[in-house]
């Protein structure tokens, strides 16, 4: 299941003095483009948090990174649902510069209610999701 790819470019905020992403702001980026593959499907993760108090969090990652990302690239993050069960989600990114792997992810997402424990996501969020097939 592949979510929309997202692109961006790389900042001056993104990179270290040596003009180089630094290595925890892979971590934002990545995040930026989930945040902005969902909302493509017609998820806006504030605006349901604010409804609900329901939202995803961070339960693991893995990073390896392979190639440094640099001050003025244009990179592209290309995301894929791995495993979709009621309550988690399981999306492997990758970062390009044109055909060059530069990083890759794989995170786990819990949906959890406003109490902060696990919980069912809807059928609709389900469903959206699955419609990446």
């Amino acid at each position: 299941m592949n979510l929309p790819t997202f692109t961006t470019r790389v900042y001056f905020d993104d990179t270290d003095a040596a003009g180089v992403v630094y290595h925890a702001n892979y971590l934002k980026i990545f995040e930026r483009a989930r945040n902005d593959q969902f909302l493509a499907l017609g998820f806006d993760h504030l605006s349901n948090y604010k409804e609900t108090g329901d939202c995803f969090v961070v339960k693991s990652l893995e990073i390896d990174y392979l190639s440094p990302a640099r001050l003025g690239d244009e990179i592209t993050v290309k995301s894929e649902v791995l495993d979709l069960t009621k309550i988690r989600i399981i999306i492997g990114q990758t970062m390009v510069l044109d055909d060059k792997l530069l990083a890759k992810q794989k995170v786990t997402l819990i949906w959890i209610n406003n109490t902060g424990k696990p919980t069912r996501m809807t059928q609709t969020m389900i469903n959206l999701i699955s419609s990446t097939r």
